[in-house]
């Protein structure tokens, strides 16, 4: 059996349940989830249902005990990035993302009675091979209102580029502004130059949490751009489904756009990113960017 522990925000959610869910599928074992994190958050939800449907079979508290005494053996050790415990139970293991050395983990799992998945697993290569699959459980189930509806008709019948701008808590939040930082506008504008290298007709819909912050600052689009105001939405999601849907992308250093882009279908698509996703240049690494995006 596998537990794995969803925390975060939805793009966090969709990283660890798209891994989760093709290991499951890869190792022929039962998967369970824990949502302890997010209901304990007032912050986040478990948005997997009402966005996509997703029912999530969740592991009992008998189920979590023991992975409850390597949680909180870990949390004391914190340097370790994984764990095989010889203390109590040999056929349990405890698995976390924080070295870029994994070990075979689909190997490891295979052999294991019970494994707990600790971590965001911002790592597209543990499921890139099941896409079709993933395409599928990522559908969404929004009800779009009608100023989204006109917006998603405006992408659809233009050559239409996402540029998604995240702030809010990379803003509000120290400890997650000294981790991620702020992608400074130059991104932006060397991002939009290079789309204008490919083509000639583009139009950019842009996508963020702080609508007066984008109106100021991306006037040197001189027009070419719609932004889209979510303050109109009925779902924080219905911007990602937005951005899915838009023949190229410009993301920011947030698995929330990341996400639009991975699922964005257009067998033509370009993708830019950040060449630096966090302030710690120690922890930027391939594993998160596809080879065929753009990074700038």
């Amino acid at each position: 059996m596998i537990i794995c522990n969803l925390n975060g925000g939805l793009g966090n959610q969709m990283f660890q349940y798209a891994f989760a869910k093709s290991l499951s599928i890869e190792t022929n074992q039962v998967l369970k989830f824990s949502i302890d994190d997010i209901n304990s958050d007032q912050q986040r939800n478990f948005e997997l249902l009402e966005v996509f449907g997703i029912h999530c079979d969740l592991a009992s508290h008998k189920e979590q005990l023991i992975a409850s005494k390597y949680l909180t053996f870990f949390n004391f050790t914190k340097k370790l990035s994984y764990v095989i415990s010889k203390y109590v139970d040999i056929n349990f293991f405890l698995i976390t993302d924080n070295n870029k050395k994994l070990p075979d983990i689909f190997q490891i799992v295979r052999k294991k009675k019970q494994s707990y998945l600790l971590g965001y697993w911002q790592d597209f290569s543990f499921f890139d091979f099941n896409r079709d699959s993933i395409l599928q459980w990522f559908t969404f189930r929004l009800n779009l209102n009608s100023y989204y509806s006109k917006i998603l008709f405006q992408i659809e019948q233009t050559n239409s580029v996402s540029i998604h701008v995240r702030r809010g808590d990379y803003v509000t939040n120290r400890k997650a502004l000294k981790y991620h930082g702020l992608i400074d506008i130059d991104y932006y504008k060397k991002s939009v130059n290079f789309m204008f290298t490919r083509f000639t007709d583009v139009h950019f819909f842009i996508f963020s949490d702080d609508v007066s912050f984008v109106t100021n600052e991306f006037i040197f689009l001189n027009g070419n751009v719609t932004i889209v105001d979510n303050r109109k939405s009925n779902h924080n999601a219905s911007d990602l489904m937005l951005m899915s849907k838009c023949k190229h992308n410009i993301i920011a250093n947030s698995s929330f756009s990341w996400w639009g882009a991975w699922l964005n279908n257009n067998q033509g698509k370009i993708v830019v990113a950040p060449k630096n996703w966090f302030i710690n240049q120690d922890h930027n690494h391939n594993r998160l960017i596809p080879n065929t995006w753009i990074t700038i």
